[in-house]
């Protein structure tokens, strides 16, 4: 996984996440994955979001 990800580009990722869960031939099982992934990818698109604010804000 590239760590150098902005909050819009692992937002982003999670809809891929959401996109696929609608797919008809996706089992229960893939789609607890899925789930799983994009919680996890929004929490840390949240936190990337706060760390970019962060950092605007002491060289800003």
């Amino acid at each position: 996984m590239n760590t150098n990800m902005s909050a819009d580009e692992l937002r982003r990722w999670a809809a891929q996440c959401v996109t696929r869960m609608k797919d008809p031939l996706i089992t229960g099982d893939e789609y607890e994955r899925l789930i799983k992934m994009r919680d996890g990818l929004l929490a840390v698109a949240e936190s990337q979001a706060w760390l970019e604010g962060e950092s605007k804000k002491k060289t800003g």
